[in-house]
């Protein structure tokens, strides 16, 4: 078999975004689809809710900023659980207070941090070596 050149994939994503999750494991599904092509998977972080100040708010003032109300974001959340339906089930409310307890809705610039850190991390181990 020729020695094929990996095909680089960027994605841009947030780590809390439940979207971002299921188009994560759709792209893993199709990569895993095709073992004999070497793709490097390179993921950027991006702040999906940069407006959320750094102490947090409310879950349910985070729900009415964002979809108007704590309902209508049930809403879309049925529509996140079709488009794959082996996604964590805490996306609910009802939910919420099973093993997922109540706290504030804070922002995520550490956790964009922390994988734009790692990203830097493996990208100069792999330089090094």
């Amino acid at each position: 078999m020729p020695n094929h050149q990996a095909v680089r994939i960027d994605v841009v994503s947030d780590v809390v975004c439940p979207w971002c999750f299921i188009g994560k494991r759709r792209l893993e599904k199709a990569i895993a689809l095709n073992p004999d092509i070497p793709v490097e998977v390179h993921y950027r972080p991006y702040f999906l809710n940069d407006w959320i100040p750094r102490e947090g708010i409310s879950r349910e003032e985070y729900l009415t900023t964002k979809f108007g109300s704590p309902e209508r974001y049930n809403g879309i959340a049925q529509r996140v659980r079709a488009a794959d339906a082996s996604l964590i089930e805490y996306i609910t409310l009802d939910n919420v207070g099973n093993g997922f307890p109540e706290r504030p809705r804070a922002p995520q610039p550490d956790a964009a941090f922390v994988a734009d850190l790692q990203a830097q991390h493996a990208a100069a181990k792999e330089a090094a070596a």
